[in-house]
């Protein structure tokens, strides 16, 4: 396992707390949850998709820099989080693959029994993909999370497997080692989990906030 949580500079700090602010508008809400992705989207570049390389600059110089490495990358999401966090973190590749699963609502283990109202996995022609992100703002439990991966595993095969989330807590985190010891986690701020399965300090119910 391979988990890392992020630092914020006081740009990421400021739409962190915009989302948690009860007063923030829809469209802010969604504004700053783009640019959140964005900001774990660089990361995971950063991290994966570049290397160092020497170029030669119009001046014959020789240029020892950071080069694109050209892998094919899958993001997938809830569709409350399609439109902006996921987005955001899309934002940052070319040729990116993106799709969603609408649980209609549902959180916890209904995420895991009943049917999905929307399964929108794109078709990729190829045997593998080379690194996969499953992008889910809020962890309160794994569950939902699990389910995203489980399905976006089955059929893109990847290499790199990458679960980045905004608001977690230590029961989800633990629920997704638990059945995935071996990949990837991106994490930014820790909450706790009340009796209802809601986050403290907390975001409120964002699917909500975000079609109010």
């Amino acid at each position: 396992m391979n988990l890392k949580i992020l630092d914020v500079d006081a740009t990421d700090k400021f739409h962190l707390t915009n989302v948690r602010n009860k007063d923030t508008s829809r469209d802010q809400l969604v504004e700053s949850l783009t640019i959140v992705g964005q900001s774990i989207g660089r990361n995971i570049f950063n991290s994966y998709f570049t290397q160092e390389a020497n170029v030669t600059t119009p001046m014959s110089q020789s240029y020892k820099g950071i080069l694109n490495i050209e892998k094919s990358i899958v993001i997938i999401s809830t569709d409350a989080d399609y439109n902006n966090y996921a987005q955001g973190i899309a934002s940052n590749f070319r040729n990116c693959y993106r799709g969603y699963i609408d649980y209609a609502g549902k959180r916890g283990k209904d995420a895991l029994r009943e049917e999905f109202r929307t399964l929108h996995l794109p078709e990729i022609n190829k045997p593998y993909i080379d690194v996969l992100v499953v992008a889910k703002t809020v962890l309160a439990t794994g569950c939902t999370a699990i389910s995203i991966t489980q399905n976006a595993i089955q059929k893109y095969k990847p290499r790199t497997v990458i679960i980045a989330s905004v608001f977690y807590t230590q029961v989800g985190i633990e629920e997704l080692v638990n059945e995935f010891p071996h990949y990837n986690f991106l994490l930014i701020e820790e909450d706790e989990l009340n009796d209802d399965g809601m986050l403290l300090p907390g975001v409120g119910n964002l699917d909500k906030r975000l079609t109010a």
